[in-house]
């Protein structure tokens, strides 16, 4: 009887160890992809600022040719109002920003 309460103590203790393993494990999983979500969360935050900025750039442009649209500009005037209005440049020039 003794010997038979000894083989179920250290029976139920190696389940208990074996569960409170599992659990360890799955919960290092959960954490794992909880910091993967966050990372990625963060990106994709970065994004949409961007994104969104850009949006009110475009909505910008384009408010202010529809203001124009009508207007009688010269070649040299429109490319001076996109210079200076919006930063825009053709596409074989390089454009030097002073550092902030």
């Amino acid at each position: 009887m003794a010997k038979t309460n000894i083989r179920r103590r250290r029976a139920n203790k190696r389940a208990v160890i074996l569960a409170a393993a599992v659990m360890l494990i799955i919960a290092a999983i959960f954490l794992i992809q909880a910091i993967r979500m966050h990372r990625e969360n963060e990106i994709l935050r970065k994004q949409k600022e961007a994104l969104e900025e850009s949006l009110v750039s475009e909505e910008e442009l384009r408010a202010f040719l529809e203001e124009n649209k009508d207007k009688e500009l010269s070649r040299e005037e429109l490319i001076a109002l996109a210079r200076e209005r919006f930063g825009l440049v053709f596409p074989e020039e390089i454009l030097f920003l002073p550092e902030e």
